[in-house]
């Protein structure tokens, strides 16, 4: 119901805060949250969500992501050669990226 929610405004703020939280939860349980069927779009909306100007609504969709992009196989968790990344490992560096401070000046605080 929540990823169903998502999908029918992936531009709220709200409606990505509340995925996220059901992912979150989902990682630490067995059950399934997420319906296969809805994977795709989800990561597609959720890719979409990483051009918003909103700093904390980019690195709430690139954690988002990292947890759905498990669910979708080996195909998106694989490097498909060596030296290459996988999906997930970029978006994991694009998550961390995301949380490096903007200015030198955020290191002294």
């Amino acid at each position: 119901k929540i990823c169903s929610l998502y999908l029918t405004k992936p531009a709220s703020f709200d409606h990505l805060q509340l995925l996220n939280f059901a992912l979150t939860c989902h990682s630490w349980q067995a059950e399934l949250v997420v319906q296969e069927a809805n994977l795709e779009e989800l990561f597609s909306a959720l890719s979409g969500q990483l051009a918003t100007w909103d700093p904390v609504g980019r690195q709430l969709a690139l954690h988002s992501l990292t947890l759905l992009i498990p669910l979708l196989g080996d195909e998106y968790t694989l490097a498909p050669e060596e030296n290459y990344l996988s999906i997930l490992e970029i978006v994991q560096t694009l998550l961390q990226a995301q949380t490096i401070p903007e200015t030198l000046s955020d290191y002294k605080n």
